[in-house]
């Protein structure tokens, strides 16, 4: 069974919220609006022309975003080619505190090769961007 069947929510902190510039590649991708939520651990989110997680838990906020769930691998496939991975992001599963109360398990989008000079730039508990 795929991991994506076992763990089928994605938590989205950047362009895929709902309101911003690619909340339509998820609509087409078939998410299903779960809740809003911030990740259990603490991530540097950074913004340089896009929202970027960094895989560096403990350091920066826990940060803010939303979690979908995805039905089909097909959902699956249209947001990992938007995302890029696993070349440029890369999903790993992550707990993340719905604003429900509940906690989920959820895969997030982090930057796969993230440049020293990423880690020099405010770390942001929330992105509004584009």
């Amino acid at each position: 069974m795929p991991p994506e069947e076992i763990h089928p929510l994605v938590f989205v902190y950047g362009t895929l919220k709902r309101g911003l510039g690619n909340h339509r590649v998820m609509v087409v991708a078939g998410g299903e609006f779960v809740c809003e939520g911030a990740t259990s651990v603490r991530f540097p989110l950074v913004e340089h022309g896009l929202p970027y997680l960094l895989h560096r838990p403990g350091e920066g906020h826990q940060v803010e975003g939303e979690i979908f769930r995805i039905g089909s691998p097909e959902g699956w496939c249209k947001l990992d080619r938007l995302e890029g991975h696993p070349s440029f992001y890369r999903r790993r599963l992550i707990e993340v505190q719905g604003h429900d109360g509940d906690r989920y398990m959820a895969w997030a989008y982090f930057i796969a090769r993230a440049e020293a000079s990423l880690a020099t730039l405010p770390f942001l508990r929330t992105y509004g961007g584009v």
